[in-house]
């Protein structure tokens, strides 16, 4: 056997204000450090490589935080290159924050492995424009990622506007596989399985706590095999999170919920499969009724009320590209406008925790019985899941052969 020892704090790569750049068949491994920075460039390619063995992430897209003096939930920080620190701490207080991700940039075929603190940080587009930055991850293979930091450190965090995820395996993690800040994000064709597996409050996909960040769509997703010891969820809309589009998704013993809407408004699911849920199929609450309403967040200087005006909700251009904005105060805290309709459920011991007068719960969702799945669905595999599933996914017409990498 052999001991390596790195005192590499500094990204292998870092680029600023670079165009047009290719980073391609390069392994990055043994460092204290990230693998490859980012910050303001445009069309840059990194294709192929390898990231393992790092002591924070693989790949940071647009500015981190300089970390804060103390332990703090939430705060104000200092722009920082080369580090991710306290930014998930900065954009809660600061969801417009403008990382300077840049736009076109691509990370496709990596795979990233044994790291400290997640995998890809993916930022760019302006919340405040809403312009978008168009940066994609594509067939990138994730697990293992949380060595160091085990909770919020996902294998995607997104940010900003209008960025995809497309054709990725996510598995073998703590806490969440992908986390959703900001708006039109597009998260479509992955299998994501065996994640959520420590952390309590978990979704394997999960967007929470602001409800200007609309539009964002996540469609033709594999998700299975989410343990349901926790309060884990497949996808999980916390705390009012409102607006999101869920089409032609698969879920297979995907938590304890595999859907679960805390509060949140205008959320629309259409078109998918539950199999084999945990305790329940769907949950829907109406917290803002409750216990948040006791938090005064629809009133001057408290969460929700200064999200919406610091995105400035009722003008250019979130008025005219979310309308039902308008409306947000006026629900006193009523969940209204979720959609469910043409979705299937089979092998579900309970469909829906909550009342339908929450949903508008259409007569076109069935439920049903499927004789020819397995129980074992513990150890299935990808194609296993597809031979099983393809008939019923068809049905659904999703194309279940095209999830995965390709």
């Amino acid at each position: 056997k052999t001991l390596s020892y790195s005192v590499l704090e500094e990204p292998f790569f870092s680029l600023i204000g670079t165009q047009h750049t290719q980073i391609r068949g390069i392994e990055f491994e043994e460092s204290r450090g990230m693998g490859v920075y980012l910050r303001d460039t445009y069309a840059v390619e990194i294709d192929a490589c390898r990231f393992s063995n790092l002591g924070s992430l693989g790949v940071a897209v647009g500015y981190g935080i300089k970390p804060f003096e103390r332990l703090q939930h939430e705060g104000t920080g200092e722009a920082l290159d080369n580090s991710i620190g306290d930014l998930h701490q900065h954009l809660y207080s600061h969801p417009t924050f403008d990382q300077k991700g840049g736009e076109q940039n691509v990370i496709r075929h990596c795979h990233f492995s044994h790291l400290g603190a997640g995998g890809v940080s993916l930022s760019g587009g302006d919340r405040s424009k809403l312009t978008k930055g168009n940066n994609r991850i594509e067939d990138c293979i994730f697990f293992d990622l949380n060595r160091l930091e085990r909770s919020y450190r996902p294998a995607i965090a997104l940010y900003g506007v209008g960025n995809t995820v497309k054709n990725c395996e996510i598995s073998d993690l703590p806490s969440m596989a992908i986390l959703i800040h900001g708006n039109e994000h597009k998260i479509e064709y992955n299998y994501i399985h065996k994640v959520a597996q420590e952390v309590d409050d978990q979704g394997a996909i999960y967007i929470g706590r602001d409800p200007s960040e609309r539009h964002n769509l996540i469609q033709y997703n594999l998700l299975a095999n989410i343990p349901k010891t926790l309060r884990t969820s497949g996808i999980y809309h916390d705390d009012a999170s409102s607006g999101t589009k869920v089409f032609g998704n698969i879920f297979v013993n995907a938590g304890e919920r595999s859907a679960f809407i805390g509060g949140g408004s205008d959320n629309w699911y259409v078109n998918n499969l539950f199999v084999g849920a945990g305790r329940w199929a769907v949950r829907v609450d109406n917290r803002l009724e409750n216990w948040l309403k006791n938090l005064n967040v629809y009133r001057s200087g408290h969460l929700f009320y200064d999200r919406l005006v610091g995105v400035n909700y009722l003008i250019s251009p979130y008025r005219e590209s979310y309308p039902e904005l308008a409306l947000q105060f006026s629900r006193n805290g009523k969940p209204t406008g979720n959609v469910f309709q043409d979705n299937r459920f089979y092998n579900c011991k309970y469909i829906l925790k909550g009342k339908r007068k929450w949903l508008a719960w259409d007569q076109s969702n069935k439920e049903g019985f499927l004789p020819d799945f397995r129980r074992d669905f513990q150890i299935m595999n990808l194609k296993d899941l597809q031979v099983v599933l393809g008939t019923k996914a068809l049905e659904q017409q999703i194309p279940i052969d095209n999830i995965g990498p390709q």
